[in-house]
């Protein structure tokens, strides 16, 4: 009788708790799509093994090697690299990262 009042309670719990989450909007985790690279407005990566576009807001993991510069296109947000180095941006600005293997992008807005 015990287990099954703990699993109840436990249950009950979890239920209230998305439940809440549901009432308070918390939304998944959005990802950024890959693009073709035919929009200035787009966040580009420019690198020596090709360049990559990228649109709309959220974030994504990527492993983009020999990454030269970053231009934000419209865009605000940031990217880092390997070394944990994180560069923000906003609109209409390009960073010079220096080869870098970027592995995160995050846009936030335009």
């Amino acid at each position: 009788m015990r287990r099954l009042r703990k699993w109840v309670t436990v249950s009950a719990a979890s239920i209230v708790a998305v439940g809440a989450a549901s009432v308070l909007g918390v939304a998944d985790a959005s990802a950024i799509d890959r693009v073709p690279c035919n929009n200035q407005n787009y966040l580009t990566t420019y690198s020596q093994t090709g360049n990559t576009c990228w649109a709309n807001n959220g974030a994504v993991q990527v492993t983009l090697y020999q990454v030269a510069s970053v231009s934000s296109g419209n865009n605000s947000g940031y990217v880092l690299n390997t070394s944990g180095y994180k560069w923000n941006f906003i609109s209409k600005v390009t960073f010079v990262t220096g080869n870098s293997t970027l592995i995160y992008i995050n846009i936030t807005g335009r």
